[in-house]
């Protein structure tokens, strides 16, 4: 029965998007525990991975280069500390990391 096959396919295609929606929902959850001061750290990487989220960006390379990624973390501590902000900077460059996989699994 052929019309079977398509509705094989639909019903792939809604898990595969609920369970796509269910890992979206339980990141923001998790990010939602962190401690205040590390949520404060995060929102600087997003925006900060925002400028760098769009096609042909070097943090889509299949090895992005260490000294760019390095870059990054360091415009992240300059844009931190004149806000008044400080923080570890092993604390950002693993956040800056997790972010980039994340916005890659997704991409």
């Amino acid at each position: 029965m052929p019309y079977m096959l398509y509705r094989r396919e639909e019903q792939a295609g809604r898990r595969s998007a609920a369970l796509e929606k269910r890992r979206f929902q339980d990141l923001e959850y998790f990010k939602g525990l962190y401690p205040r001061s590390v949520r404060r750290c995060q929102s600087f990487v997003e925006a900060c991975c925002d400028r760098y989220d769009h096609p042909g960006s070097p943090i889509y390379d299949e090895y992005p280069d260490r000294v760019l990624l390095l870059g990054i973390r360091n415009r992240i501590l300059e844009e931190m500390r004149e806000q008044g902000e400080d923080t570890d900077q092993d604390l950002v460059w693993l956040l800056t990391l997790q972010e980039i996989l994340r916005r890659r699994a997704i991409s």
